[in-house]
């Protein structure tokens, strides 16, 4: 055939030619597959290169992604509830109260928080 070029070779050292062939040759490596794949996704998630200490975490995130039948999402919810992606590189988790105005809810002063919270300038008449 003109034009055509040699197939390219694969992570695996294989060449294939086509979308069925490259299937093929991703199914016999399926787990060095999904490894590298969760690797890349943790990493691109993390916005830094994996470390040593992420070793843990890839397998874990392999072997939930493989139990629940290779679903992506089932990669990218466990990516997003692992402890690297939610805790920061000091080992500090994330998680920060939020500071606001404390709100007293005892049934005395709800009327009038709720009053003022509508407040449209109108005075309100007490009932007889």
């Amino acid at each position: 055939m003109e034009g055509r070029s040699t197939p390219p070779a694969n992570c695996f050292g294989e060449k294939f030619d086509g979308p069925v062939e490259l299937r093929e040759t991703l199914l016999r490596h399926k787990d060095d597959f999904v490894r590298q794949l969760t690797g890349k996704v943790l990493g691109y998630a993390l916005g830094r290169s994996l470390q040593d200490g992420d070793s843990c975490t890839v397998q874990h995130l392999v072997d939930t992604v493989e139990g629940d039948g290779y679903r992506m999402r089932t990669l990218i919810r466990e990516v997003v509830l692992s402890l690297p992606f939610r805790n920061t590189q000091g080992g500090q988790i994330n998680a920060v109260p939020i500071e606001g105005p404390k709100l007293n809810i005892s049934a005395v002063t709800s009327r009038n928080q709720d009053a003022k919270a509508h407040d449209n300038g109108e005075k309100l008449q007490p009932k007889p």
